[in-house]
C-alpha cells in the first residue's frame, strides 16, 4: 500500500523515528514535512492509497474542500482544537479522525454537539514513548526540579517564577531547571528581567535546548518534573520524565488528575508548597516506590502498543 504523510510541523515521527520506519516495513511511505501547494497535495493524494494528515490545520481543511482522492486520516492535537479549523472542515471527506487523548475526544464531542457538523468516526491514538530510552532508575531524590517544553503562553512558564519565589521565602531549598526554545520574544524578555528583579538568579535556570536523544542524560540528576501548562493533550515530557523516575508536579490542567493521578496535582502556590512538603516527609525508598507506581501508570503509552494500534487503524480504514 502507498501512504503519503503530511506533517508540516515535523512531529509525526515523535517516537524517535519509530513511526515512519515502522510503516516503511510494510508500505511504500512518502513523508512530506513542509507546506506545499494544494494542487501538489491533490496530486499526491491521487497517487497514494492513504493520505495521513498529522494536523487538523488550514492545509488539511483546504484539502477536504476538494473531491475525495484517497482514503484520509487526520490526527488532531490541542494546538488545532482551540482554533476555528475543526468547525470549518468538511469532515465527510475524512475517513478517520484520530485524537491524542480522551480529553480531546470529550472536547471534540462538545464541538460536534454545538456545531452540528458531521464528524467522521473518531478514535484515540496517543503518542508513544520509547521506555527503552527513558528507563526507570532508582534515584537519590534531591532538590532539582525539571521543566521541559517550548517556552510560550501555552506552557505558562511565568508560573515557575512565582512558585520559586514562594519556596525561597519559605526557606525551601529547591532549584528549577528549564529547557526549551523561546517561541515568543516577549517571554524571553519578561522571564530574564523578572528573574533579576525577584532575585531568583540562583534558583531559576533556563538552560536552552536539549535534544530529545540527550534528554535521558539531562534528567539523571533531576528529582521532580514540573508542568505549569494550561492544557496538555498528551504530555510527552511529563510521561518521559515519569518513565525516568522523576516525581511529577502538575498544575491542575483539564484532565491531568485522571491521566497522571491526583496525588501529584496542585492548583495554586499554597497547594504546590503543600505537595512538596508532603513529598519531603517521604523516605527515599518511599519516593522510589511512588515513582515506580507512576512509571507503571504511563506504561500504556509504550511505543510498541501504539504501533500495533497504528497498524490496526490503517487496516480498518482501508477495509471500510
Amino acid at each position: 500500500m502507498k501512504i503519503v504523510i503530511f506533517d508540516r510541523y515535523k512531529t509525526f515521527d515523535f517516537h524517535h523515528g519509530h513511526m515512519v520506519s515502522h510503516l516503511g516495513k510494510k508500505h511504500e511511505v512518502l513523508y512530506v514535512d513542509k507546506p506545499i501547494p494544494q494542487d501538489q497535495i491533490r496530486i499526491l493524494m491521487r497517487g497514494n492509497d492513504l493520505a495521513w494528515f498529522e494536523f487538523c490545520d488550514d492545509m488539511f481543511r483546504e484539502a477536504m474542500r476538494h473531491p475525495k482522492e484517497s482514503k484520509v486520516v487526520c490526527r488532531l492535537h490541542s494546538m488545532e482544537l482551540f482554533t476555528p479549523v475543526p468547525l470549518n472542515t468538511y469532515w465527510l471527506n475524512c475517513d478517520r479522525l484520530l485524537l491524542v487523548s480522551k480529553e480531546i475526544e470529550i472536547l471534540m464531542k462538545r464541538v460536534k454537539e454545538n456545531s452540528k457538523i458531521p464528524l467522521s468516526s473518531m478514535d484515540i491514538l496517543p503518542n508513544g514513548v520509547d521506555f527503552n530510552l527513558f528507563k526507570w532508575k532508582g534515584k537519590q531524590y534531591g532538590n532539582k526540579i525539571a521543566w521541559i517544553g517550548w517556552i510560550n503562553h501555552k506552557k505558562n512558564p511565568q508560573m515557575i517564577l512565582y512558585l520559586a519565589d514562594a519556596l525561597k521565602k519559605k526557606g525551601m531549598d529547591y532549584t528549577f531547571h528549564a529547557i526549551g526554545r523561546f517561541q515568543e520574544p516577549r517571554y524571553e524578555l519578561y522571564l530574564s528581567d523578572m528573574i533579576k528583579k525577584m532575585n531568583l538568579s540562583d534558583t531559576v535556570f533556563f538552560e536552552g535546548w536539549v535534544d530529545n536523544k540527550n534528554l535521558p542524560d539531562w534528567l539523571e540528576d533531576k528529582s521532580y518534573n514540573l508542568s505549569t501548562s494550561l492544557f496538555e493533550s498528551f504530555g510527552n515530557s511529563i510521561i518521559e520524565s515519569m518513565g525516568s523516575g522523576l516525581i511529577p508536579l502538575i498544575h491542575d490542567f483539564y484532565g491531568s488528575g485522571e491521566r497522571f493521578g491526583k496525588d501529584c496535582i496542585f492548583t495554586g502556590i499554597d497547594s504546590f508548597i503543600n505537595l512538596l512538603e508532603h513529598f519531603e516527609k517521604l523516605s527515599n525508598e518511599e519516593k522510589q516506590q511512588l515513582s515506580k507506581k507512576k512509571r507503571k501508570m504511563v506504561g500504556q503509552y509504550e511505543i510498541g502498543k501504539q504501533l500495533k494500534k497504528l497498524d490496526f487503524i490503517i487496516e480498518s480504514v482501508m477495509e471500510e
